[in-house]
């Protein structure tokens, strides 16, 4: 019994253990995306985000000794955020913690702060205060009474663009989050380049080398920027930029949650997209937005246009010159280029009487200007082009405009800064120009288009000429061959009565064919008379090459004639009309012929009752009287008195013809 209630004393011991340390493990497992007052993070230890996707911890650059708390996703060498990018720890003995103010802090091994958050927390305990590690990367600091969110690194990125950080601006504070390059790729400190949003009439982004632009996105449509022509690609489902209580947002997202690209300002100013491969567990670079020296800002000065398929990639816009034409050989574009003849406002502003209208030229498929100005008509948003050419004409300030469907009419006042032609996508641009520039260039136009319009013609004329030549001489060539095979096929016939002559007797019988001995011109060709050896009169029947026919209307009537000495009748018959189905058809046919033939007209029919008969559309044709030739009657119907009297017309008993009109 004491050994029964001892061993079950030990069960209960061991459950009681196993269920604390259940509970002990999970609070563990719980507690591993949280930093706590009474938890701080040593290295070695990391925390994780509660999908296991990114980790917080230290780390050492490439090339580097000093150490950094940082982010990242399953691979420290490349992080994604870093907290203490300006203060370097030079040892392993950092950590990281609330204090008793509440904020987080990186402290050395001395004690010394080296990064904070540096929020004011007022009547908050450090030990109400918790920092956590999100799925989406952002470490948020919270203050757990509340449950607000007191401090987050989304509002302190630095080089990385992870999926939902939110890039912005406020237009009434001027506040923005910015991504921040790194000095190098061992150190990452404040680098020279920064990403952001310009906002305006038009909102783009924009990288900066300091205080320069360094890259442009073109203006938001509403669905991407119009200046990056594979955009809607790379972005085909999250991207967005938002206004809220006057602070524009632009982030992404992507759908598949598997699916990891972030988006890298390197320290050079690129914006490098990048795709994490699961299979070597490391980043691959799968391209940048500065694809070409045309990318980087103003490349080719004020009114210059960058295209990278040319060389050399910068031009002027049409009917303008370099401002420094020197440096323009050179290949250094920076100056620009120049108007050639002043526009209308100005002329006459300064008193010249040639007011004559401007023009726009269109350049297609363009990167628009910077520093874009926007006016909305009168009775609302624009519909087009032709609306914002009215626009920019009732403003002589305005030298530029464009149209897009997202944004309404997009003008401009002052030089045309980075403009771009793609090879695809880009929107048209208008530039404003005097009149008589468009018309010399309009002249230029009109001579290139006549050239090519006459050169085309000849050409097409030559080529029909010529094959218009040469089809008639295979036409030629193929209706000789085809008449010598016919009449290779003729001299296999045997024909009794007829003779065969050559070409050269029959030439020589008709003085070679002359003139003068033509008869006539039938469907087939000429008819000659002729005389061959032994004064024997001929007429002999040229058939035409041209119409390339008669030679076996010819051959047909060789045949027959065959058939007909040969008693060979049977063969000139349609054999058709041995079928028994037609036998109702032939007698119908002889019927209505004998009444064709009758004596009297009025026996006869008409044409139209003809074809009806024939048509069966009358059932019941009359029968046919005696044929003419029997007998003879009167015009009234009756026997002629000599008939009645079997008196004899002819010798042989057959009348001759009456003639009686139908």
């Amino acid at each position: 019994m004491l050994a029964l209630f001892m061993g079950f004393t030990n069960h209960a011991i061991l459950l009681s253990v196993l269920v604390i340390f259940t509970f002990s493990f999970s609070f563990l497992v719980s507690a591993l995306d949280t930093i706590t007052a009474s938890q701080p993070i040593k290295e070695p230890k990391t925390l994780s985000s509660e999908n296991n996707m990114l980790t917080l911890g230290f780390f050492s650059p490439q090339n580097s000794t000093n150490r950094y708390v940082g982010i990242w996703y399953m691979s420290e060498s490349a992080a994604v955020w870093v907290a203490n990018r300006n203060q370097p720890l030079k040892d392993s003995s950092g950590v990281v913690k609330i204090s008793d103010n509440g904020n987080l802090k990186v402290l050395n091994a001395k004690g010394l702060v080296v990064w904070s958050t540096n929020v004011s927390m007022t009547n908050v305990a450090s030990s109400n205060v918790s920092a956590r590690l999100l799925d989406s990367g952002n470490l948020v600091l919270l203050d757990n009474t509340t449950g607000k969110t007191v401090w987050e690194s989304f509002h302190h990125p630095c080089d990385t663009a992870i999926p939902t950080l939110e890039v912005s601006k406020s237009v009434r504070t001027g506040g923005e989050v910015k991504i921040t390059s790194w000095k190098s790729l061992s150190d990452p400190s404040y680098g020279s380049f920064s990403l952001g949003l310009e906002t305006g009439y038009v909102t783009e982004m924009f990288v900066w080398n300091g205080t320069r632009p360094f890259w442009r996105s073109g203006p938001w449509n509403g669905h991407v920027f119009i200046g990056i022509p594979n955009m809607i690609s790379l972005f085909r489902d999250g991207v967005s930029l938002e206004e809220r209580d006057g602070t524009f947002y632009y982030s992404y997202d992507y759908s598949n949650k598997s699916f990891l690209r972030i988006y890298v300002l390197s320290p050079q100013g690129e914006l490098e997209r990048k795709h994490w491969d699961y299979g070597n567990k490391k980043w691959e670079l799968k391209g940048t937005f500065q694809e070409s020296d045309c990318d980087v800002y103003g490349m080719c000065g004020p009114f210059g246009v960058c295209n990278s398929k040319s060389s050399p990639i910068c031009t002027c816009l049409r009917v303008f010159e370099p401002r420094n034409k020197g440096e323009w050989d050179r290949r250094n574009w920076s100056s620009g280029c120049i108007r050639r003849e002043t526009l209308q406002c100005e002329r006459v502003k300064n008193g010249s009487k040639d007011g004559k209208q401007d023009e726009f030229l269109k350049l297609q498929m363009a990167k628009v200007p910077d520093r874009a100005l926007g006016s909305p008509t009168k009775d609302g948003s624009p519909s087009g082009d032709g609306d914002c050419r009215t626009l920019c004409f009732s403003n002589c300030s305005c030298i530029a405009f464009a149209f897009e469907s997202g944004v309404g009419c997009i003008l401009w006042s002052s030089e045309l800064h980075d403009i771009q032609t793609f090879s695809d996508g880009g929107v048209d641009l208008y530039i404003r120009l005097a009149y008589t520039e468009l018309g010399e260039d309009r002249k230029t136009r009109t001579i290139i288009i006549v050239t090519v319009i006459t050169g085309t013609l000849l050409i097409i004329t030559s080529a029909y000429v010529l094959w218009r030549r040469v089809a008639r001489q295979a036409g030629v060539m193929d209706m000789q061959v085809h008449n010598e095979r016919r009449f290779d096929e003729l001299r296999r016939i045997k024909i009794h009565d007829l003779t065969l002559f050559g070409f050269g007797k029959l030439a020589t019988a008709t003085n070679n064919f002359h003139s003068q001995n033509k008869l006539g011109q039938g469907g087939f060709g000429p008819v000659y008379k002729g005389k061959l050896e032994g004064d024997q009169q001929i007429a002999v029947k040229r058939l035409s090459t041209e119409s390339g026919q008669g030679v076996q209307e010819f051959l047909n009537e060789v045949e027959a004639w065959k058939s007909w000495n040969s008693n060979n009748i049977r063969c000139l018959v349609d054999s058709q009309i041995y079928d028994p189905r037609f036998f109702k058809d032939i007698l119908r046919c002889v019927h209505i012929g004998l009444l064709c033939v009758q004596e009297l007209a009025r026996d006869r029919p008409i044409m139209d009752t003809v074809i009806s008969m024939l048509h069966s559309e009358i059932v019941d044709i009359p029968p046919p009287k005696q044929p003419a030739f029997i007998h003879s009657q009167t015009l009234s119907g009756t026997m002629m008195p000599t008939q009645k009297n079997h008196e004899i017309f002819s010798i042989n008993n057959v009348s001759l013809t009456c003639f009686d009109g139908r």
